[in-house]
């Protein structure tokens, strides 16, 4: 956690790169990597954590609402995977609020994880694709869905919806046609 947690302090004007940036993500694989070995090895840390989890939820919470608004005190990576494990925890072991089971019960966010390795993969580079398709489209006097149309309040958010349905589109076709075939291929191995 150090490594990635440093990491992006210590490369932070090389730019943006330095997000994927292996040592960047040490901290990630590290916050999940805990919650895996405290679910298989240690039940005792879950029975310890399990009182006060309503305020490290909410710790973590504030924490991303500064990185919200720019105060951020851990970089992005390291406080999303910290919000991220306090969902997973909450699902496995607390799992006792109706709101929250209704969301993470949710269809489309279940056929959004089925999907998820595609948005990893994907997530860099679809928008600015997506953006030079709509370049490339005006220059040849094409508006695709009628960006022109759109008034200037809700250009952003238009774009974001275009882009983010492009990725997720790509996402389907890639887990229909690439990831699930290779998932088959497990039944010819041992574990």
């Amino acid at each position: 956690m150090i490594v990635g947690i440093s990491s992006n302090y210590v490369f932070i004007n090389a730019g943006w790169w330095v997000q994927i940036f292996t040592p960047a993500c040490f901290d990630a694989f590290a916050i999940g990597g805990f919650l895996s070995f405290v679910v298989a090895y240690r039940h005792d840390i879950i029975q310890k954590i399990e009182p006060w989890f309503r305020y490290i939820f909410i710790a973590v919470i504030s924490l991303f609402l500064f990185q919200v608004f720019d105060y951020s005190l851990l970089p992005a990576r390291t406080i999303h995977s910290l919000l991220t494990v306090c969902i997973i925890y909450y699902y496995l072991f607390k799992n006792n609020n109706k709101i929250f089971n209704y969301i993470l019960d949710n269809k489309w966010l279940k056929i959004m994880g089925k999907v998820s390795y595609g948005v990893y993969l994907y997530h860099l580079f679809i928008p600015e694709l997506w953006m030079w398709i709509n370049k490339q489209s005006n220059n040849r006097g094409i508006d695709l869905l009628w960006n022109k149309a759109m008034p200037q309040e809700i250009e952003p958010l238009w774009f974001f919806i275009q882009k983010f349905s492009v990725l997720m589109l790509l996402c389907l076709i890639s887990w229909t046609f690439i990831e699930k075939p290779i998932n088959k291929l497990k039944r010819h191995f041992h574990h």
